[in-house]
């Protein structure tokens, strides 16, 4: 089924808010979430987040991308792709992984 992805524009962020997260010791990145509710939908957002420099996220530089995994049986696991092409972007990662966890039509299933 198709999901509303909820989206926050950040055409209207000004340096002072930029100025005020880093005198926060924070940074602010687009952040891209979704999450599988107990009813079955999966509730997804693209929105400006203000992040502690000690988050993975935070860290990245340019166009560089990264995908965080939290499951019910093991903590945050965060795959980073440096300097990426197009095809190494955190969509290929997230890609390769459902292809490996839900099967490529190819063989691969659970």
């Amino acid at each position: 089924p198709k999901t509303a992805i909820e989206t926050e524009s950040i055409r209207h962020v000004t340096l002072e808010q930029v100025d005020a997260a880093t005198a926060r010791g924070c940074a602010l990145k687009v952040v891209c979430e979704a999450a599988l509710q107990k009813s079955g939908e999966v509730k997804a957002s693209v929105a400006l987040k203000e992040l502690p420099l000690s988050h993975p996220l935070a860290c990245l530089e340019g166009a560089s991308s990264a995908i965080t995994l939290e499951t019910d049986v093991m903590g945050p696991v965060t795959v980073t792709s440096t300097d990426p092409t197009t095809a190494d972007t955190a969509y290929g990662l997230l890609q390769d992984l459902l292809n490996a966890v839900l099967g490529d039509g190819q063989g691969l299933r659970r």
